[in-house]
């Protein structure tokens, strides 16, 4: 199965928590069992997977689940700023400093954050 998927409708494995209580999830079904596991967690999208699924799905996945989830964006301005329309309010950026202010105040104008790090969170827990 490519990159790392399980079989359709399983989501793969249990994603494993980190000790900053962070923990990367790639669907539905992962960010329930973190949510299980630690009702606790921050959740934080599998790197990519914003560009890929579309912030709308991981904004659809915080209003079904009730919980927040940051949005790695990674160096994507444009994908930070599609994620503040569509309504996600806790996104990771990582791209060019100048930019990143611009995108905090954008943020911070609708009650949103802009991560620039995410110090704990273990990158091979996905």
């Amino acid at each position: 199965m490519a990159g790392g998927q399980g079989p359709a409708g399983g989501g793969g494995a249990a994603p494993e928590l980190s000790a900053g209580r962070f923990v990367r999830v790639g669907d539905l079904v992962q960010a329930r069992a973190a949510l299980a596991a630690d009702p606790n967690v921050t959740l934080v999208t599998d790197e990519g997977l914003a560009a890929f699924a579309g912030v709308g799905f991981w904004r659809a996945v915080e209003e079904e689940l009730g919980h927040s989830v940051v949005v790695d964006c990674a160096d994507d301005a444009g994908l930070v700023m599609a994620g503040l329309r569509a309504g996600c309010r806790d996104l990771l950026f990582t791209g060019p400093e100048e930019l990143a202010v611009k995108l905090a105040d954008m943020a911070g104008q609708i009650g949103g954050r802009l991560r620039r790090t995410l110090d704990s969170v273990d990158a091979g827990s996905s």
